[in-house]
């Protein structure tokens, strides 16, 4: 039974991110459509609980995303993949502990790299499929216009993720070893 609770707990979190990254914040205004909710819950799922619990989420999500995407089918997946096992390495080597400002360095780090893989696939599509370099910089122009915005409503995301989270759990909380033998 507690199998049961807990694969229906994942699945409506699952369906829950999806109609959101599919449905909702496509139909925000531009700022708040530059949302990544998907890839900053499973850059905080590899943070707060563990790296095999967010490649379940991302073989789970972003097949789904891939089907909705212009890219060719598996590449949001790889880059996915990709950036999450860079930010393990990352993580585990340059911080010690699962605090807000490592959150946010971490997020800050992985939006970036995920921002540049997603121009670089769509800039060697655009140039395989036509070969207009002078298209490739009107579009990066573009998708650079507004990269501060992206950073800061992304990590303002993280933030409140970060404080309803540490309010619930005990995961991100201080834990104090008593090194003093009595």
């Amino acid at each position: 039974m507690k199998t049961i609770i807990k694969f229906m707990k994942h699945f409506l979190i699952l369906l829950a991110l999806l109609i959101l990254q599919l449905a909702v914040i496509p139909a925000l205004p531009d700022p708040l459509n530059e949302l990544k909710i998907i890839f900053i819950v499973i850059v905080f799922c590899s943070l707060a609980y563990s790296f095999p619990f967010a490649i379940f989420y991302v073989f789970a999500l972003t097949p789904i995303l891939d089907l909705y995407s212009a890219l060719p089918f598996g590449v949001i997946t790889a880059i996915f993949l990709f950036v999450i096992f860079l930010l393990k390495e990352i993580f585990e080597k340059l911080f010690t502990n699962k605090s807000y400002y490592s959150m946010i360095v971490i997020s800050g780090i992985g939006l970036a790299l995920l921002k540049i893989f997603a121009l670089a696939s769509k800039s060697l599509l655009y140039f395989f499929t036509n070969k207009d370099m002078a298209q490739i910089g009107r579009m990066l122009a573009i998708e650079l216009d507004g990269l501060a915005l992206y950073f800061v409503l992304n990590l303002l995301f993280v933030t409140a993720l970060f404080i309803i989270f540490h309010a619930t759990s005990k995961r991100f909380k201080a834990v104090f070893v008593d090194t003093v033998r009595k």
